[in-house]
């Protein structure tokens, strides 16, 4: 069932009302139109914390926290509950930790830019199985783990890993990255790596021989194909 994500309403329900309570706050101030330019709009928001919750590997990002966007270096920038002012903190992977900005909800939003902006088509040579119009905002009618193994095991094409793999340009030895619902298909020896990111499948540099199977996997998902234009 498709998530509501257009109004403020919306995103609270979605998120929750303590993580998105300094946001109502800067709404009606700021309006939404400034905000939607700025891309802080509630659909944004919305489609950014569900897509960090569901790849919340090992809790790795702050829990109840209401995220505002990255700052292209794979770290966030976010509010936790609690705080009424809604000083904007910022979550760091390497090293992992939070460190205080100082900076009110209130100026960030008319400030900051948002490098997280809902994706609007694939990437030159990506292919997407989807079941939104806009496939950024495949998070909002996801489809699951569960369902897209099923796919998978129904799929003789199609193997199962989880992971994808590299190899170390210096030793030559097989290197092994996890990649959430990481399958393989092959095509004159070549392998192509489907995965599921964000509610939707995606691969890569796809030849024109895989689409009887990209066919038959959106035919099972209930979903549609969308190809870079």
């Amino acid at each position: 069932m498709r998530i509501p994500a257009a109004t403020l309403d919306d995103m609270t329900r979605a998120l929750g009302a303590a993580e998105c309570a300094s946001y109502r706050t800067c709404y009606p101030k700021l309006g939404p139109r400034a905000l939607l330019e700025r891309g802080f709009d509630p659909k944004t928001l919305t489609v950014l914390n569900l897509i960090l919750r569901a790849h919340n590997g090992a809790g790795a990002y702050p829990q109840h926290a209401l995220f505002l966007s990255g700052d292209g270096c794979g770290n966030y920038y976010f509010v936790p509950v609690g705080d009424p002012i809604g000083k904007v903190l910022l979550w760091a992977h390497d090293p992992p930790g939070i460190e205080p900005t100082g900076e009110p909800l209130m100026e960030f939003l008319q400030r900051a830019e948002q490098t997280h902006r809902i994706v609007t088509e694939p990437a030159p040579g990506d292919v997407y199985i989807t079941r939104t119009e806009v496939p950024g905002e495949s998070i909002l009618d996801p489809i699951d783990m569960d369902e897209w193994r099923a796919v998978v095991a129904r799929t003789p094409a199609l193997e199962y890993r989880g992971y994808r793999r590299g190899r170390n340009p210096f030793t030559g030895k097989e290197l092994r990255f996890d990649c959430p619902g990481g399958s393989v298909a092959r095509d004159a020896g070549r392998e192509v790596l489907f995965r599921l990111y964000a509610g939707r499948v995606c691969a890569s540099d796809l030849a024109p021989s895989f689409d009887p199977l990209l066919r038959s996997l959106a035919d099972m998902l209930r979903a549609k194909i969308v190809r870079s234009e």
